[in-house]
């Protein structure tokens, strides 16, 4: 709500108080009661019947029909008086730009899409409002409005539970293409888009047919070029409790559909649970590595496994977990995401560091920072460092180049509500702003210059009101909150890259849900003055 103590007052003292007060008698036999409800700095500019009592004569607001009204009514972002005196933008913030509410009040431009609603029917915060903002530079230097339609929906059933959906160009011509998985479910499915038409096939597992990775879900889904020929790969993990987590690689080729590369059950003592999977360079060569946490029968654990090229000619597999031992994570008792990412650059030979989000023994909300250990002999973990959440907790931890220099930042989002980016200073993090987001349910944390202004942005789903939400990075760590309809209620990973071969500016794939019956579907959102491929 607008400032409501020494700024209020002392705003209306400078817009009300002489140039209202020069109208008003201060002769022999003023009295003040005309001056009733005016801001004043001293008894004698209220005469001789009122005194001047927080800044007004009288210690009341006059409006300008008549009447009076509590001056704690004054600019706390409700009409009282009936002309909207108590409201009036130059009285409550002074000189810039406005925006006007449905229902009459004047707010800062500043105030619109920052994530809390301030008109009294929300409209400073809705799709309508936010996606409008001429902030898109990506068809016009000078900036233009977002304006994003519906574009292919996959009614097939994607699964109640939503894990992940890609872009990615896996078949047939250069139309991309979304691969897609629902946690726990029974497939990795493609969907092809060739001339606009959506054509679907699975991905083979342990079986040609379903299920396909027999007892076992899909627990993660990742796009990455395995055999760096410049054609993203796929890697599944699926799993089931008590069973070998298991890794498949699906390699593609340019112009053919994905073929099944390798399927590796890693082999760890006890059958941990599945935590997370994430994907980078652990080890310095070109291949990229996978780090594998679980939860051991002695805590939570790293387990590295070595990409390696050659291992798939030689022993049909691709990733080597042998050459490093099982990594202990002490300090947790809960994880919520992982993330990795350079955190310290080429300084220290360019490895990925491992980011973990989730609680502490003593339940605190918790980051723990992994640094990669370049030992004499071989590569480890140095000790872990840990860093305290203030006030969010990080349901979705995701690291990349968000404050504008050439550091690795990360940003927690809070499925209730709140999302928070966390500056990297020579390996140090400083939070920024804690930046509610106007929902709840949120997922999908991605990164992305979606208005082509060479900044970060940060986009992802809220489930509560049905919409895509980004924050345009101002390089510092906040910026400008914008929205975009979703057609059904948005849920797990979502993606970002040009689909519409028509236009610059990137377009959203992601997992929505219909009201009704709450399995989820692909939805491609595309900039709708664009024609679709």
């Amino acid at each position: 709500m607008p400032p409501q103590t020494t700024h209020r007052r002392a705003r209306l003292l400078l817009t009300l108080g002489l140039t209202t007060l020069a109208g008003v008698g201060l002769g022999a036999c003023f009295n003040g009661l005309e001056a009733e409800g005016l801001p004043c700095t001293s008894n004698f500019q209220c005469g001789t019947k009122l005194d001047c009592i927080d800044g007004l004569c009288g210690g009341s607001f006059a409006c300008a029909e008549g009447g009076f009204i509590e001056p704690e009514l004054v600019c706390d972002g409700t009409l009282d008086c009936a002309d909207g005196r108590d409201e009036d933008f130059t009285l409550c913030y002074g000189e810039g730009e406005s925006f006007t509410c449905a229902s009459g009040l004047e707010l800062p431009t500043a105030l619109t899409c920052d994530g809390e609603a301030h008109c009294p029917d929300g409209d400073d915060e809705d799709a309508s409002t936010c996606g409008a903002l001429e902030l898109n530079f990506c068809e016009d230097a000078e900036g233009s409005a977002f304006d994003y339609g519906q574009g292919p929906l996959s009614e097939n059933n994607a699964g109640q539970m939503p894990l992940a959906a890609h872009f990615v160009q896996l078949a047939g011509d250069a139309s991309p293409d979304v691969v897609f998985a629902a946690r726990d479910g029974a497939y990795v499915r493609v969907i092809e888009y060739g001339q606009g038409m959506g054509q679907e096939f699975d991905l083979p597992g342990s079986s040609e047919s379903l299920p396909y990775y027999g007892n076992k879900g899909v627990v993660d889904l990742e796009v990455v070029d395995l055999d760096i020929d410049g054609s993203l790969d796929i890697v599944a993990a699926a799993w089931a409790s008590g069973e070998a987590i298991e890794l498949y690689t699906y390699k593609s080729s340019e112009g053919e559909t994905p073929a099944m590369w390798g399927e590796h059950s890693v082999d760890i003592p006890g059958t941990p649970e599945f935590v997370g999977l994430e994907l980078g360079d652990l080890d310095g060569d070109i291949f990229p590595d996978a780090a594998l946490v679980v939860d051991h029968v002695s805590g939570f654990a790293v387990y590295v496994g070595s990409g390696d090229n050659g291992l798939h000619d030689e022993l049909g597999t691709y990733f080597d977990f042998s050459s490093e031992a099982l990594t202990l994570l002490t300090g947790l008792n809960e994880i919520h995401d992982l993330a990795l990412a350079d955190v310290d650059g080429p300084e220290d030979g360019g490895y990925d560091d491992l980011l973990i989000s989730g609680r502490s023994l003593d339940d605190i909300p918790r980051v723990l920072l992994l640094r990669r250990d370049l030992g004499p002999l071989s590569l480890g973990w140095e000790t872990p460092v840990t860093i305290d959440l203030p006030a969010i907790e990080g349901h979705e931890i995701i690291a990349g180049n968000i404050g504008g220099d050439p550091n690795t930042d990360f940003a927690l989002l809070d499925v209730a509500g709140s999302l928070r980016v966390f500056i990297n200073d020579s390996g140090a993090f400083s939070p920024g702003e804690l930046l509610e987001t106007g929902g709840e349910l949120l997922s999908g944390l991605t990164l992305a210059d979606l208005n082509c202004d060479s900044a970060t942005d940060l986009v992802f789903n809220i489930g509560t009101t049905a919409q895509i939400r980004a924050l345009l990075g101002d390089g510092e760590g906040g910026g400008q909150f914008v929205s975009f309809d979703s057609f059904g209620i948005p849920g797990g990973g979502l993606d970002v890259d040009e689909f519409n071969p028509d236009d610059d500016t990137p377009d959203i794939v992601h997992l929505v849900a219909s009201e009704q019956d709450e399995v989820f579907s692909v939805e491609v959102l595309v900039s709708s003055d664009a024609s679709m491929p």
